[in-house]
C-alpha cells in the first residue's frame, strides 16, 4: 500500500493547495491501481461501437502504465517479465511487427498490431503488477465476470437478432 505521512497545518498557502490538490489524485490512483485498470478495461471493453473516440482508450491505457510504473518505482517492486506466456508472446509480437515493417502500412495496420500483439503483452504484464493481492484478485474476478457475463448477454441478442432477420 502506498501511504506516506504529511504535516496538516491550519492554513496552508495558495501554492501548496493548489500542488496538494493536483498529486492527491495521482496519490489515490497508486494506492489502489486496480481502480484504474478496471476504468481502463471498461473504456476498452464498453465503449459504443457507433462513438468514434478511439483516443480514450489510449489516453487510459497511457495513464494505467503510468501510474503503474510510477507504482513499480516508489514501492521497489521487481519486474517479472519472463514468464511462460512472454516467450512466444514476445515471438509472435515480433513477427507481427516485421511483417507490418516490410510492406507499405497504413495508420489501420498499426492500429491493428497494437490491439493484436502490443495492448495483450502490455496487459499480461501489467496485471501481474497490480493484482498482487488476493482481495485485488477477488476483485478482478468479480469484474471479468461481470464482464464476461455482459458480454455474453449482449452477443446472444445479437445472434438472435441476426437470426430473426434471417429467418424472414
Amino acid at each position: 500500500m502506498a501511504t506516506g505521512a504529511f504535516a496538516v497545518r491550519r492554513n496552508p498557502s495558495t501554492l501548496e493547495w493548489a500542488g496538494i490538490a493536483a498529486f492527491r489524485p495521482l496519490q489515490v490512483l497508486i494506492a489502489w491501481p486496480s481502480l484504474l485498470f478496471f476504468a481502463t478495461l471498461t473504456a476498452m471493453l464498453f465503449r459504443p461501437p457507433d462513438l468514434h473516440f478511439y483516443n480514450l482508450d489510449r489516453i487510459a491505457l497511457a495513464l494505467l502504465v503510468t501510474v503503474v510504473a510510477l507504482r513499480v518505482l516508489m514501492l521497489r517492486q521487481s519486474l517479472n517479465i519472463v514468464g511462460p506466456i512472454t516467450l512466444p508472446l514476445f515471438i509472435l509480437m515480433g513477427l507481427g511487427l516485421f511483417e507490418l515493417l516490410s510492406r507499405p502500412s497504413q495508420l489501420q495496420d498499426w492500429s491493428t498490431f497494437a490491439a493484436k500483439w502490443a495492448v495483450p503483452f502490455l496487459l499480461y504484464h501489467l496485471v501481474q503488477l497490480v493484482f498482487v493481492d488476493t482481495k485485488s484478485l477477488q476483485q478482478f474476478e468479480i469484474f471479468l465476470l461481470v464482464a464476461l457475463a455482459y458480454l455474453g448477454d449482449y452477443l446472444s441478442v445479437r445472434i438472435r437478432m441476426m437470426l430473426l432477420i434471417g429467418l424472414d
